[in-house]
This record gives C-alpha cells, sequence and structure tokens, in this order.
C-alpha cells in the first residue's frame, strides 16, 4: 500500500476533530440533510478542478462516504475513518489533493453548521400543573354484580354470591378469612 501525503490543511482538520471535545451537529443527522449542507460546495470543487464527466460520480461517492462518516463517527474515531477513506480512495487513483480539498469542504460547512449542544440533564420537575389524568374507580365484585356486569348464580343473592367470591379468592391467596 503506498504511503498516504497528507496535506496541513487535512493534518490541521484531523487535529481538529481529534482534540476539540464537542460534537459537530451533523452527528446523527440524515444522509440528504447533510449531504444538501455540502452539496453546492462540492459540486463547485469538482468542476473547478477541471474533473472528466466520466469521474464525477466517482468523486461524489467519495464525498458521500465521508458524509456518512461526519454522521456515524466523532473523535479519534471519525478521524481514523476519515483517514481511511482517504487512503482507500487514492489506492484506487482518485487524486490526493483533490480529495483533502473536498475533506476541507465538507468541515469547513459541517462546522458553520454548528455544533451539537451537550446533554442537558432538565431540571427534576415537582408536581406538574393542569388536570390530572381520570381514572375509573375499581368497581368490587359486589357493584359489578348488582349493575349486572357480570352473570348472577340461579340460587342465593347477590351478597351471598359476594361473599363466596370473596372466601374462594383470600382461600387462593392463602390469606386468613375475616
Amino acid at each position: 500500500m503506498r504511503p498516504l501525503l497528507l496535506t496541513d490543511q487535512t493534518q490541521a482538520i484531523l487535529t481538529r476533530i481529534r482534540t476539540y471535545g464537542w460534537t459537530l451537529s451533523v452527528f446523527g443527522m440524515s444522509a440528504g440533510t447533510a449531504w444538501r449542507l455540502v452539496k453546492a460546495r462540492v459540486e463547485r470543487r469538482i468542476v473547478d478542478a477541471g474533473v472528466a464527466i466520466i469521474e464525477v460520480n466517482v468523486y461524489r461517492r467519495y464525498v458521500h462516504e465521508l458524509v456518512k462518516a461526519f454522521r456515524s463517527e466523532t473523535g479519534e474515531p471519525l478521524a481514523q475513518a476519515i483517514e481511511l477513506v482517504i487512503r482507500k480512495w487514492v489506492n484506487l487513483g482518485l487524486e490526493s489533493g483533490l480529495l483533502q480539498g473536498l475533506l476541507g469542504d465538507c468541515f469547513l460547512r459541517f462546522e458553520q453548521h454548528g455544533y451539537a449542544n451537550p446533554t442537558v440533564v432538565p431540571p427534576v420537575a415537582g408536581k406538574k400543573r393542569g388536570p390530572k389524568a381520570r381514572r375509573l374507580p375499581r368497581r368490587s365484585y359486589e357493584k359489578a354484580l348488582k349493575k349486572g356486569r357480570v352473570s348472577r348464580a340461579r340460587a342465593g343473592t347477590v351478597e351471598q354470591q359476594a361473599a363466596k367470591q370473596k372466601a374462594a379468592l383470600l382461600k387462593r391467596l392463602r390469606l386468613p378469612t375475616g
């Protein structure tokens, strides 16, 4: 594998990514949104470099891979992913200077877009204001029998059937009757 020669600008970008504690706001962004942020700059750089029409899509694929790295990594893993992407595309025959220039354009645009706010723990809230959620009162078996929500036995009254149900429940739970 050929050695990868990085420009001073690329070294500065990688150093900034490694040492800066904040996360770029592009981290976790959708692919379409992140691509729209850099599309105009990338297209302009590729056209200004005089790239053959046949190779334009290859450079776009490189930028898509860069954007994916920015969206999915932060800190040291991001710097390593960027070096790997550059090495891969240089070994495939693309011009190293243009690749590193495209990296600079992407990083500059993402940095202009901003950094994500640090995770802030919201203060513990006391009681919430406003109406409370209504909860239906639990109906006893006896009330359910009286309202006809439960089928009644043919023999006996509502009170007798409720007492039998309570005794059976206590027996099943092994609680003392009383």
